[in-house]
């Protein structure tokens, strides 16, 4: 009788597993950054809500990434420690670290300036293969956690020049001076707001 108990709730348990990350999947933070990116308009017009696709470009100096040491305008980095094995495995601590710089993103329209130091990442975090302990041991240590990288888990999403994405913002235009690059005389930014905030994602 314990035993049927114990399968009941094991199964009720993996249910409730699945619906939420159905749920997460649908409605999740990523998923409404998606969103935003895909229902945006392309219209470059001053205060216009849009999503602009094209190619990265460092505006200044780029960061380098912790786990993997790619140069970036932008990273996410996760470390994940566990305890136990197989099926009794669970995570008992975690650590993140994001940050980005502002880039310029060639368009088709030309170049538009990306204020990004508060940007949100609507990537699918990646894990690092092969794995470089090293950075990922510095990663853990940065963090205050004296435990082996071998036993955790750890992912990355890097955003580095070169790179082809799409960029959700609102639109400012603004004159620029006589040296601008842009023979209009004006200044494209896009930047984030609190209803809109910055996305970055896959091309569109």
């Amino acid at each position: 009788m314990i035993g049927g108990v114990k399968v009941v709730f094991l199964l009720c348990f993996a249910l409730v597993s699945a619906v939420g990350g159905v749920h997460r999947a649908l409605f999740g933070p990523r998923a409404q950054a998606r969103k935003r990116l895909r229902t945006a308009s392309r219209e470059l017009t001053d205060g216009s809500v849009v999503t602009l696709t094209g190619v990265v470009r460092a505006k200044g100096d780029t960061m380098t990434a912790p786990l993997s040491g790619r140069q970036a305008v932008a990273f996410a980095s996760s470390a994940r420690l566990y305890d136990g094995v197989g099926r009794h495995r669970r995570i008992i601590d975690e650590f993140q670290q994001q940050e980005a710089v502002d880039f310029v993103l060639e368009t088709k329209d030309g170049l538009v300036e990306i204020e990004a130091t508060r940007a949100e990442l609507a990537y699918a975090p990646e894990p690092l293969i092969p794995r470089k302990l090293d950075r990922e041991q510095a990663f853990l240590t940065k963090a205050g956690c004296n435990v082996s990288a071998r036993n955790g888990g750890f992912d990355e999403v890097v955003i580095e020049p070169g790179m082809k994405i799409s960029v959700h913002g609102v639109v400012r235009i603004e004159v620029a001076g006589a040296d601008s690059y842009r023979e209009t005389g004006k200044r494209i930014v896009l930047s984030g707001h609190p209803a809109h905030p910055l996305t970055i994602g896959r091309p569109i």
